[in-house]
């Protein structure tokens, strides 16, 4: 017992590494029509950086990706793109992944985008961890859809400007299931987001939690710094965790109105037959001017939505919408 809370606790200060390294000025909201204003010279530079032959290997939309999320810091989307493009090609996977092939692990419900944002407008990513079972599915493949939903998730300019909230269900969750993972395992996951996916996580909210993952969550979280420690929020009950998110986006057993599995079927069904009308499940697009997202040619919705659930209050859909490129674009 003993071993396996000294693993957890690594393996923990490790994922706490992870969003620490990943976090990119994240207090500092950057005008946005500053950012939009400077990427073209930014993109030019990031070509040359990359050069030609690796910018055609990445999919379209990246590149602008990477600099936003880095606020136009053309050294650091290199390197994330670099490393981007080194893991999916070791592991195999195309540069776009798409539903299918993912459509088995999604049904497991380990992750869901949620229909409405957070309080503060960012689209939330729900992870209930204890639906991960090496029965259902290998490691890799949950590895490999967690990937396409973050590629869901991060195609609107507004998010990658913005970033993203994630919920880390814990309910159920036990150390004992440690065993399910190899070194390998353990490894990809830390591996597949540590400099190498752009990608700004804003916001860390932790629930349900046991008292043990309470206490190691306590010894890791002072290796933050107090910047990011302020990311990260770990909530004692259903009350609490709805000063961060709506009613309207929770599931039912996180004390919300959201059918979850009804959600998640309409997510899969949505992208389904947006997949269908364009010929991809969900094409990124290049460039900081487009003339036709995914969200468009998707009955104008959000990409990371499908609902169209986000409001025009929303203060990075409202800043979006001065850039013109649509409601959360």
């Amino acid at each position: 017992t003993v071993i396996m809370a000294a693993a957890h606790a690594a393996l923990t200060t490790e994922a706490l590494k992870v969003f620490r390294q990943g976090d990119v000025d994240a207090d500092v909201d950057a005008d946005v029509e500053t950012i939009e204003a400077g990427l073209p010279a930014a993109l030019h530079a990031l070509t040359t950086n990359l050069g030609d032959e690796q910018c055609m290997k990445l999919p379209p939309g990246l590149l602008s990706q990477a600099l936003r999320v880095s606020r136009l810091d053309v050294d650091r989307a290199a390197l994330v793109l670099r490393n981007f493009y080194r893991f999916r090609s070791d592991l195999g996977w195309p540069m776009r992944l798409s539903l299918r092939g993912n459509e088995v692990a999604l049904a497991t419900g380990v992750h869901l985008i949620l229909p409405a944002p957070d309080h503060v407008g960012r689209p939330v990513l729900l992870f209930n961890a204890a639906r991960v079972n090496p029965r259902h599915c290998s490691v890799l493949e949950y590895h490999r859809m967690a990937s396409y939903v973050m590629d869901v998730l991060t195609e609107e300019p507004s998010v990658q400007r913005g970033g993203i909230c994630i919920l880390l269900n814990l309910e159920g969750a036990s150390v004992m299931r440690a065993g399910d993972f190899t070194p390998g395992d353990i490894r990809r996951g830390l591996s597949m987001w540590l400099d190498c996916y752009p990608c700004r996580v804003r916001k860390v909210i932790i629930c349900r939690a046991n008292t043990f993952i309470r206490g190691v969550a306590t010894l890791a979280l002072p290796l933050l710094s107090p910047r990011v420690r302020t990311r990260v929020q770990m909530v004692k009950d259903d009350k609490s965790l709805a000063e961060y998110i709506p009613a309207n986006a929770l599931p039912v057993a996180l004390g919300g109105t959201v059918d979850e599995a009804q959600e998640l079927a309409h997510w899969i069904n949505a992208r389904r037959s947006c997949a269908e009308a364009d010929g991809t499940a969900g094409a990124r697009y290049d460039g900081y001017a487009p003339t036709a997202s995914a969200s468009t040619r998707c009955n104008a919705h959000p990409c990371w939505n499908l609902r169209g659930s986000a409001t025009a209050d929303a203060p990075h859909a409202v800043a979006a919408t001065r850039s013109g490129a649509g409601p959360w674009s």
